[in-house]
């Protein structure tokens, strides 16, 4: 019986399976995609900055809360100002960018996977990147991440693919590769290929910088020089057109930033160059202190890629102990991709400032190894790595089912009582693969399972969560009783980046009572937010001129906590958070 269970699971990995796994998986992404309020700061900023350049007309520039906005180059307002054209200013339009570029990410992955060994290859490495919590909280909001990640991966993609192969199919064996006699390198490539290479390589570079900065440039640079370096193949140099791509690169990144320093100076400069690029690597605490120092991405990488590491780094001790035997083909495509893994990564190591999302750029470049590794291991299965896969499986399958029932014991339904059903039947797949030796079922059962989660991540956790973000619930009070003449703001609280989106309205920080007053006491419509706490400590005859209006719970903090998840002590972590409006002054209001 173990055989035929053996013989039948073997071969079963067709490509059309796989294919129809990763197109269920990729349209379990868009469930509640528009339905979530904008997370506050990054995507709410993003969103904003987009909407103001939209409604403006003004595209070249960026403001956000109507004051001029710096940080960021262009590329994703476009991107976002598009989408807004189309589906109108709405959460959707928001978030569609971000799906779209992950679309693109996932198809760039499956070709890298195709072109370095099989297509089946490249459909695990896909559904290895759709089975990671890093991928799948960056295509959740309009982050400029998976956009960086796309242009970056097609840059790389058009060497390896048009420049790297090419030159190397054009080269006849058997050939050192330690270089060739000059007349078979003048044969090079065709003009097709070298103009997909040339075009793929540079507009890459050009997109990827004019998202997220000079990085854009700096990655795909870093990784294809270094490759070239170590496997001394000069003509993989001349075929990269250097001299050309440096123009092009000219051509299309430059006339945003001489528009930019023409209109504001070095003050663009410094803040957009220098600030946002050097200072940031350099002086540490530039925003926040970064805790985890130079380690910080290293034990983010190991929850980030969560349970996929394990097989991730199992392929490179495999290709290390069989390294002598391997031919310069495969020890070719083996640099390029450690190269791809770990120069970004060693780079936001050394950085004074890092964040979790970082590590997009090497998703696809990390599920490529895992997916190379899962098509090579079908007929020579490793018992004692495929073991461990499982046996730290066993702990993930366990906290949730403990999870499911105590966060939602008070709530249970379907959705609940299917996470759990999966859980159980993962285990028994355990069970199953550990007994006959066979576990192909169990990867499959572990993408199944990440899928299902990250749907009731979405339709069970994601309400919860969104009941806790005031801004959208606020502007929607505040459009009610006034849309005309409305001044908003602030009072010693936490500031709400998408209640500038929602409201459509400059959004006043006030810092002192002196202010609070003068805010008060100006004319117009004027609302203000501020914590209950704040509220009864302000003198009475501020309150004299206030109306309460609402009160709305929010969780403070931006990083989740188990006191937050768990209901019993949710209270303990909510602040209320209010809606006050003047009061309208009646001059008859003193009279006998």
């Amino acid at each position: 019986m173990k055989l035929r269970l053996a013989q039948k699971t073997r071969y079963f990995p067709s490509t059309a399976v796989l294919k129809i796994l990763l197109l269920i998986f990729s349209l379990s992404f868009l469930i509640k995609l528009g339905s979530s309020p904008l997370l506050e700061i990054d995507e709410a900023v993003y969103a904003e900055v987009a909407r103001e350049a939209f409604t403006s007309g003004d595209y070249f520039s960026t403001y956000f809360n109507y004051e001029t906005e710096l940080s960021k180059p262009p590329f994703q307002y476009w991107l976002l100002q598009i989408s807004y054209a189309i589906f109108g200013i709405n959460e959707w339009a928001v978030r569609l960018p971000s799906f779209i570029m992950a679309l693109g990410v996932l198809y760039l992955t499956y070709l890298f996977g195709k072109h370095f060994k099989s297509p089946s290859a490249g459909l695990w490495a896909c559904l290895v990147l759709c089975a990671n919590p890093g991928f799948y909280s960056m295509l959740r909001d309009t982050r400029m991440d998976i956009t960086l990640t796309f242009f970056i991966t097609l840059s790389i993609y058009g060497f390896y693919v048009y420049v790297y192969k090419k030159t190397e199919e054009n080269l006849p064996r058997p050939i050192h590769w330690m270089g060739a006699p000059p007349s078979l390198q003048r044969r090079g490539m065709g003009w097709s290929d070298s103009f997909n290479g040339f075009f793929y390589i540079y507009v890459g570079m050009a997109a990827a910088t004019l998202t997220k900065g000079p990085i854009g440039l700096l990655f795909p640079s870093l990784i294809i020089l270094t490759f070239i370096l170590l496997r001394r193949n000069w003509n993989l140099l001349r075929n990269l057109k250097p001299f050309y791509g440096l123009l092009l690169l000219i051509l299309i990144i430059t006339p945003w930033y001489i528009y930019m320093t023409q209109r504001y100076g070095f003050t663009f400069i410094e803040k957009n160059v220098i600030h946002e690029n050097f200072k940031k690597f350099l002086v540490k605490g530039i925003y926040e202190p970064n805790t985890g120092g130079y380690f910080f991405l290293s034990h983010t990488f190991l929850w980030y890629f969560f349970p996929w590491w394990i097989f991730y780094f199992y392929q490179q001790y495999q290709w290390i102990r069989g390294w002598s035997k391997r031919s310069e083909r495969e020890k070719d495509t083996i640099i390029f991709m450690l190269l791809w893994s770990y120069i970004p990564f060693i780079f936001f190591s050394l950085s004074q400032y890092s964040l979790p999302n970082y590590l997009s750029v090497i998703t696809p470049a990390f599920s490529g190894i895992v997916g190379l590794f899962i098509d090579s291991s079908k007929d020579k299965t490793s018992i004692t790595i495929e073991n461990i896969f499982s046996i730290f499986s066993i702990p993930f399958l366990l906290l949730f089912l403990a999870s499911a029932f105590f966060f939602f014991r008070d709530s249970l339904d379907i959705v609940t009582y299917l996470l759990v059903s999966a859980a159980i039947f993962y285990t028994i797949l355990i069970l199953i693969s550990g007994t006959y030796r066979n576990f192909f079922i169990t990867k499959i059962g572990m993408i199944l399972l990440i899928m299902i989660i990250q749907i009731t991540i979405s339709l069970k956790f994601q309400p919860i969560l969104d009941s806790y973000k005031p801004a959208k619930p606020i502007s929607k009070n505040i459009m009610a009783l006034s849309k005309d003449g409305i001044e908003v703001g602030f009072y010693k609280t936490r500031f709400f980046q998408s209640l500038v989106f929602y409201t459509g309205k400059k959004i006043k920080d006030i810092g002192s009572e002196d202010s609070l007053l003068q805010f008060i006491n100006s004319p117009g419509n004027r609302f203000i937010i501020t914590e209950e706490d704040g509220y009864k400590k302000l003198p009475e005859n501020f309150k004299g001129k206030l109306e309460i209006i609402k009160r709305y719970p929010y969780f403070p903090v931006s990083r989740m906590t188990y006191r937050f998840l768990n209901p019993h002590t949710r209270g303990k972590v909510i602040k209320n958070i209010i809606l006050i409006k003047k009061i309208p002054y009646n001059p008859f209001s003193n009279l006998p």
